[in-house]
């Protein structure tokens, strides 16, 4: 009897350890999924609250909200101004931190009511298809937004309205060994380069150089590799998803470790001091010291001339090639500007740049050096 008794108590041990293991890891596979689905670029359809129809707050461009592969950082447009933070997601939780947005003036208060609606969520769940996204307050749909992923007739899809060109990295599932370190390049001419490194062999990577081409939807791409393989990838927002042979999403426990995502350069994210310029030093007369830092992702860089404000665009390609465009300051009037003006100057003619260690130099296309900056760590 009492052997009998010892039985049936383990077997109630053992049986309620599987109880409980089983439905965890369901979830799990749930959430991951999810997660895959949520990284992209969405576009505001719907917003509680306002008496003003939907059409009325946003006559002309309806607002998109990006969120990048790693779920830490948004931005978007809000139907008038650009704009970014960071966000923060956990499970189904998901809270928006305050948005930094350009200061164009607009019309009506659509703007406000985006922004103040975006702050209150505290969840989200996505459609079964991966197409809607919705995000709640206190259990209340109060955005609903659409993945704009699809073939649009306005032309918003990856190809053109996305900053793809770049290099971007993750570990790919393999079925015998630890994984497949991936490295895609993508160039602007559509080229690429690819590496697949096998984890845990001995043998040296294999790499690949070719063409791509957009598919027909302009949200994917396909890379005609050596031995007439080819290999499909999704573009979104500071990564790539890797597609099945049909172009389909990878569905199962590994869908999330098809992801590869945007790799920083190393002169990105950092306060470059201005130390001189053409060889001489700088004039000791700036209110400010000039810098300029150039922004990971969206290819913007801001900084300071020593008097005003400086902002715009720039473009990395491959061979250390820099260009710098649409460059706009503040208009503050100062006693002395020449460095200011001799910065801007650089930033227009620069096309190369140059790392060692912890200084960065431009030069020009006959690589004659322009500026010199050294990487100020802020506290």
């Amino acid at each position: 009897m009492k052997k009998l008794l010892l039985f049936v108590l383990n077997l109630l041990i053992v049986c309620s350890h599987g109880a409980t293991g089983q439905k965890p890891t369901q979830r799990n596979r749930q959430q991951l999924s999810k997660l895959t689905l949520l990284p992209g670029s969405w576009e505001l359809n719907y917003i509680s609250g306002p008496r003003i129809a939907f059409d009325g707050l946003y006559p002309k461009n309806k607002p998109t909200l990006i969120l990048n592969a790693s779920l830490s950082e948004f931005n978007g447009n809000s139907s008038c101004n650009g704009y970014g933070g960071k966000v923060t997601v956990k499970g189904s939780k998901i809270t928006f931190g305050d948005a930094i947005a350009t200061m164009m003036a607009c019309e009506g208060n659509g703007e406000q009511v985006y922004f103040k609606t975006l702050k209150q969520v505290t969840s989200y769940n996505i459609s079964p298809d991966g197409n809607t996204l919705n995000l709640l307050s206190k259990d209340i749909a109060v955005m609903r937004f659409a993945r704009k992923n699809k073939d649009e007739s306005d032309g918003h899809n990856s190809a053109q309205s996305l900053d793809w060109p770049g290099t971007y990295r993750g570990i790919t599932p393999c079925a015998d060994c630890e994984g497949i370190e991936t490295t895609v390049s993508l160039e602007k001419n559509r080229t690429f380069q690819i590496q697949r490194k096998y984890l845990g062999k001995k043998s040296k990577p294999f790499q690949s150089k070719g063409n791509f081409t957009w598919r027909k939807d302009g949200n994917s791409i396909l890379l005609k590799e050596a031995g007439n393989s080819t290999t499909i990838f999704r573009v979104g927002e500071d990564h790539l998803v890797q597609l099945d042979q049909q172009g389909n999403t990878i569905t199962g426990s590994n869908a999330d470790k098809y992801i590869l995502t945007r790799q920083s350069p190393e002169i990105t994210e950092k306060y470059w001091k201005l130390i001189d310029i053409g060889g001489k030093p700088l004039e000791k007369n700036d209110n400010r010291e000039p810098h300029i830092i150039l922004k990971a992702r969206g290819g913007r860089f801001n900084g300071h001339g020593g008097c005003n404000v400086l902002n715009g665009q720039y473009e990395l390609q491959s061979g250390n090639r820099i260009s710098f465009s649409k460059i706009v300051s503040t208009e503050m009037a100062c006693q002395h500007t020449v460095n200011e003006q001799q910065l801007i100057k650089v930033l227009q003619t620069a096309t190369r740049y140059t790392l060692k260690g912890e200084t960065l130099l431009l030069s020009s296309s006959r690589n004659i050096p322009l500026a010199k900056f050294e990487v100020v760590y802020l506290k």
